[in-house]
């Protein structure tokens, strides 16, 4: 049985913001995880580490908050 191709249209924009929800997570974590070799600094929430608890809180809350809308979006 062959798809419908308005099926298949309406099927590429949750893959997307699917695949852009993961890809915001993954940048969240590589940040630290690099942040974390390069500087030896484990602990975000240090005084002088805040801006990259910051930047990686902001990046994966958007991420993890993109995936539960394309969950409950059914």
């Amino acid at each position: 049985m062959a798809l419908d191709g308005s099926m298949a249209i309406a099927d590429f924009p949750r893959k997307a913001k699917m695949w852009f929800s993961l890809l915001l997570i993954i940048a969240g974590l590589a940040m630290y995880w690099s942040w974390g070799l390069l500087y030896g600094a484990w602990n975000p929430l240090a005084q002088d580490y805040l801006g990259v608890w910051a930047i990686v809180s902001v990046l994966v809350g958007s991420g993890v908050l993109g995936l539960l809308i394309i969950k409950y979006e059914e």
